[in-house]
């Protein structure tokens, strides 16, 4: 995936749709830069991910990524989506429909998820493990519960 910036952003240096960044594939030292930027804990960083600070961290990381290092974390805030354009790659939509096949792997509850269509063949049960509680016959040892000599 890439994004194509608004001259105001680039400084007009460049036109071109610049490699997106984000969480997954962006250098340690850019996360921890904006990190510190934003005064979020890790956690909450990571929590942010899932949110659409998503594409202002996507905004942030790309451009610092190519060297357009002053624009700050308000600035990517508060940016639109009209600031922005995302361009698809060849390979983007099997990356993110392998990345949800990963992530609701097994989820019979999803609705993406192969389980749940109402074509989708009922899988059969597993037997219990249980605990036999019986001898095993088979074994020509006797038992020496059952010996005389005990």
């Amino acid at each position: 995936m890439k994004i194509k910036f608004p001259d105001h952003l680039t400084g007009g240096v460049t036109r071109e749709p610049l490699r997106a960044m984000n969480q997954k594939n962006a250098p340690i030292r850019l996360l921890a830069e904006l990190q510190m930027e934003t005064g979020w804990d890790l956690k909450t960083f990571r929590e942010a991910q899932a949110t659409m600070y998503s594409i202002a961290m996507a905004a942030w990381l790309t451009l610092h990524n190519a060297g357009f290092t002053t624009i700050t974390w308000d600035q990517a805030a508060n940016l639109s989506t009209d600031d922005l354009e995302f361009i698809e790659e060849p390979g983007d939509r099997a990356a993110a429909e392998q990345a949800l096949a990963d992530a609701g792997e097994g989820d019979a509850s999803d609705p993406a998820s192969p389980a749940s269509s109402p074509d989708a063949e009922p899988e059969e049960p597993q037997p219990e493990a249980t605990r036999s509680k019986k001898p095993n016959r088979g074994s020509p040892a006797k038992s020496a519960r059952g010996s005389r000599t005990s």
